[in-house]
């Protein structure tokens, strides 16, 4: 896998599998998820650390820096590390609602306490760093049958502030994490 002559795994009897997410982590360490769901940690100078080993496939990552990052995995299980990947630990889980996550799925960390997962028809939010999650779209006023849309992008400014994008033109704007 290539990412650029920066970021490589190199084996050119067995082609590379896609990338289902990735994340940057500081100007020397990146980490990717595959379709797959396996996880490596990559390097600058190429090398690539030992596989993750999890107990289900890793379907998205984020890190807020070097040490602090979390996976979500195809059980909806979500995982912390405070340690570069060292170690993980068992936060909050989500129900059956989690299952679809496609390319355009996203978990976003500003802090150790604040994250957001989205995928096509749910927003997610955290306040305890993964231990807990709530949903925010869709709530009371706003949903795909009043919207006729679905979440496609979602951008959080600060931890109280954050931009929806839907699929039907609309963007939406909360000042107050969702409520």
């Amino acid at each position: 896998i290539c990412l650029s002559q920066v970021f490589c795994i190199r084996d050119e009897a067995v082609p590379p599998p896609p990338i289902r997410d990735f994340v940057v982590t500081n100007e020397k360490e990146a980490w990717v998820v595959t379709n797959k769901g396996k996880v490596f940690h990559l390097f600058a100078d190429t090398r690539v650390k030992e596989e993750l080993k999890f107990p289900t496939e890793a379907r998205l990552i984020n890190f807020i820096n070097a040490n602090e990052g979390w996976i979500l995995d195809s059980n909806g299980q979500v995982w912390a590390t405070a340690n570069n990947g060292k170690d993980w630990s068992k936060k909050g889980g989500f129900n059956n609602d989690i299952a679809y996550i496609d390319l355009s799925s996203k978990m976003l960390f500003l802090d150790k306490n604040t994250g957001w997962i989205m995928n096509s028809w749910w927003v997610w939010i955290t306040e305890d760093g993964g231990n807990s999650w709530s949903s925010i779209y869709p709530n009371e006023k706003f949903s795909y049958s009043t919207l006729q849309g679905q979440p496609i992008k979602f951008f959080p400014v600060n931890a109280d502030i954050a931009w929806l994008a839907m699929s039907n033109s609309k963007v939406l704007k909360t000042a107050n994490r969702g409520k």
